[in-house]
């Protein structure tokens, strides 16, 4: 989970750093040449802004699933595993619907391998275990 999170922060953080670059790219690998260039070029720079406030709000997600995990509740196992479904589901479509830099999908195909790790984790009985132990009792 850290790790995912890890690779996230630092997509975040690299594409914060080179935005200009990451929204020249995705406007010069469009399937067609836009009409208006300059509405096309805001409405790129709009949707990254946005997939950076998506980043960070994970983190924050991320971070508060984290800090309940020790409490071994349900309630826990189970957002953390709509969350990694939906992580390896989100990580699929972004890396081939393709529209970001190599380095981009490169670090979306890493999240979605630690992902899938994290998914098939939490299906295994230990962990399961550690999760629905009190109810047994």
């Amino acid at each position: 989970m850290y790790l995912n999170l890890a690779i996230s922060l630092a997509v975040g953080v690299f594409t914060y750093l080179h935005f200009q670059e990451v929204v020249d790219y995705q406007l010069a690998h469009l399937p067609a040449p836009p009409k208006d260039v300059e509405k096309t070029r805001d409405t790129l720079t709009k949707l990254t802004w946005i997939r950076l406030g998506v980043v960070v709000a994970l983190a924050v997600v991320y971070m508060r699933i984290a800090r309940s995990l020790p409490l071994r509740r349900r309630r826990t196992y189970v957002r953390l595993f709509v969350l990694t479904l939906g992580g390896c589901i989100a990580m699929a479509y972004l890396v081939i619907a393709g529209g970001s830099p190599d380095w981009t999908r490169a670090a979306q195909t890493l999240q979605g391998v630690v992902l899938l790790a994290l998914f098939f984790t939490l299906l295994g009985s230990d962990c399961r275990a550690h999760f629905f132990a009190k109810a047994a009792r």
